[in-house]
C-alpha cells in the first residue's frame, strides 16, 4: 500500500493491489420483486487525497477534464478488474458511476475523502484510544454507534452498535450474549 499510495497519480490505476466489492441489491430482501433481473455493485478502491487534492476547490462538475481523465482511470481499472473476476457480467453493464475521495468529501463531508469516517490507521489502534471512545457523548441522550466508536468495516460497526446498545440500556451487552450462548449450548446438550 505504501508504494501504491506513493506513486505518480498517472500511474496508480494500473497497480490497484485490491478492490472492496459489495452487492447492496443482494442485502435488500425486496429487490428482485422490484427490480427482477437486475442487480447493483459498488466498487470500493484504494487512493491517495493527494492525487486529487489540486482540484479541491473546484466546484462539483466543473474540476476539468483532467480530473475527469484521472478518475476514470480509476473507473475504468476496477471494471477491468470486476469482469475479470465475474466475467459472466461482460455485456450485462447498464451504467457506472464513478468518484474520488472530491466526491466522498462533498457527498458525505468526509475529511480528505475518507470513505470510512474516522481515519482507521495504526494510531487509531493504540490502547489509549481504543480505551477511550465511547458512545456516550457530552450532549445528553446523544449515543454515537457504528465503525466510528469502535473500527472500520461491518464487524467494527456490529461491535460499535452492541457498545451504543449497552450504553443506552446501561447494561454489558457481551455479557448478555455470553450468558445466551451457555443457555443455547447447555440446552443443545440436553436434546
Amino acid at each position: 500500500m505504501q508504494r501504491y499510495v506513493s506513486m505518480p497519480r498517472e500511474k496508480a490505476a494500473e497497480h490497484i493491489p485490491l478492490l472492496f466489492i459489495a452487492s447492496p441489491s443482494a442485502k435488500d430482501p425486496t429487490w428482485e420483486d422490484r427490480f427482477p433481473g437486475r442487480s447493483t455493485m459498488i466498487v470500493l478502491v484504494p487512493s491517495a487525497y493527494e492525487w486529487f487534492e489540486e482540484w479541491q476547490e473546484e466546484p462539483k462538475g466543473k474540476r476539468g477534464s483532467e480530473y475527469e481523465t484521472l478518475k476514470n482511470s480509476f473507473v475504468e481499472a476496477s471494471v477491468s478488474a470486476v469482469m475479470k473476476l465475474f466475467p459472466q457480467l461482460e455485456g450485462k453493464v447498464d451504467s457506472v458511476t464513478g468518484g474520488s475521495p472530491l466526491t466522498n468529501q462533498f457527498y458525505l463531508a468526509a475529511p480528505r475523502g475518507a470513505c470510512y469516517g474516522a481515519d482507521h490507521d495504526l494510531r487509531r489502534l493504540h490502547p489509549r484510544v481504543m480505551a477511550s471512545m465511547r458512545a456516550q457523548s457530552s450532549i445528553p441522550n446523544l449515543y454515537l454507534t457504528g465503525q466510528d466508536i469502535f473500527t472500520c468495516g461491518l464487524v467494527g460497526a456490529l461491535q460499535g452498535a452492541l457498545l451504543c446498545c449497552s450504553a443506552i440500556l446501561k447494561r454489558n451487552l457481551y455479557s448478555d450474549l455470553k450468558n445466551l450462548s451457555s443457555r443455547i449450548s447447555a440446552q443443545k446438550k440436553k436434546n
